[in-house]
């Protein structure tokens, strides 16, 4: 028979029956089909099924192992390719980019485990379905007879959010894109006693388009995407950016931000809006620790090889929570997405910008410190 990937001969239906009998009574196989609650069949060397544990035969619909035995993996999870030709699953034209059929076919062929990300359009009931899977597959040797375990992951969920997430980002650059675009008009026609808020307006919007990319990278598993952008700028600038950024900020409401006063001539080469951004952070995660009437503190220490900014606030941190402070997703908020601001400190900080984070809670109050080399981020 034609094929287009893997080989299409299959073992007899007797030889099935046979190889299934001796591997399901095999108090090994069974322990190892039990031992994982992900998606696991045992495939002889033809890559058809001799068992299933229980989670695969749920996801698959099936009551009884017996009704997929024979059949092949695709087959199985019934692939909308898998009968266009008649070898089946493997000898398509869609096989060899077949995450799954790469890592079954790989592992036969090189006696090693070999795992891939297998994408699937499935169709039941008449809808066609996009499922998503992390394969694995080991070979084993069994009374002398080779086999392949293969463990199936279900990333279907973690995919389409990826997928919402990439559409969000693209979605959102196109409208700040063109929200740019009318402040740079805006500012240049604004009439004198509305020019300083249009530069402003103008000011927000660069900034937002950096955040977004800063985000971008933040959502992309970490820091290694995203490439700074490096200025000369002088820590007075920064000071005034803090200042304007939360001059109107819903965190800031009833309470009070104080900026140190700042030498005019120290410069830092940097990503000034990174900077911001893990300024940012850290005076959000200050004023939300804060009662209403309460004061957050900003101050400046240099030094002649660093500059160090200090955030301040009279709420201490509990010593449990101290040693998680930096983790990803661990937030005290119940609010879903939470457990960021904090871990993007760190992140951005010290491994895009070269500098270093740290933090001290006691009686006193909490600071978080954000250290900078004072002539260059790396």
């Amino acid at each position: 028979m034609k094929t287009h990937f893997a080989p299409a001969q299959r073992a007899s239906q007797e030889q099935v029956w046979g190889e299934a009998d001796r591997v399901t009574n095999s108090p090994i196989v069974d322990g190892v089909l039990r031992l994982s609650s992900g998606l696991i069949a045992v495939l002889n060397a033809e890559r058809q099924i001799l068992a299933t544990n229980t989670s695969l035969l749920q996801a698959l619909g099936c009551r009884d192992a017996v009704e997929v035995l024979g059949l092949r993996m695709g087959e199985a999870l019934q692939c909308v390719h898998a009968g266009e030709t008649e070898g089946g699953c493997g000898t398509t034209e869609f096989c060899p980019t077949c995450g799954a059929a790469i890592a079954i076919v790989g592992t036969l062929d090189t006696d090693s485990p070999v795992e891939r990300t297998c994408a699937l359009l499935t169709q039941r009931a008449g809808v066609e379905i996009y499922l998503f899977f992390r394969v694995r597959a080991v070979p084993v040797v069994f009374a002398d007879t080779k086999l392949v375990l293969v463990l199936l992951h279900d990333i279907t969920k973690q995919q389409q959010w990826a997928a919402v997430e990439r559409l969000f980002f693209h979605d959102i650059s196109n409208v700040i894109m063109g929200l740019e675009g009318n402040c740079v008009e805006l500012a240049a026609v604004a009439p004198e006693g509305l020019s300083a808020i249009a530069q402003e307006a103008l000011r927000m919007s660069n900034r937002l388009a950096r955040e977004i990319s800063i985000q971008r990278a933040l959502f992309a598993t970490g820091a290694s995407t995203y490439e700074p952008v490096l200025q000369t700028v002088t820590i007075a600038r920064i000071a005034e950016d803090v200042r304007a950024l939360f001059a109107r900020h819903r965190a800031a409401y009833g309470k009070t931000l104080t900026v140190a006063h700042t030498p005019a001539g120290r410069m830092l080469e940097t990503d000034p809006t990174l900077v911001l951004c893990v300024l940012g952070n850290m005076i959000v995660n200050a004023l939300e620790a804060t009662g209403p009437g309460g004061t957050v503190r900003l101050s400046i220490d240099e030094k002649p090889e660093w500059i160090t900014f200090s955030v301040w606030n009279d709420a201490t941190i509990p010593a449990a929570i101290q040693k998680r402070i930096f983790q990803r997703d661990f937030s005290t908020k119940d609010d879903m997405g939470r457990g960021l601001g904090t871990y993007s400190i760190k992140l951005f900080g010290e491994q895009v910008l070269g500098g270093r984070v740290w933090f001290t809670s006691d009686a006193s109050g909490t600071v978080f410190r954000f250290s900078l080399p004072a002539v260059s981020c790396r």
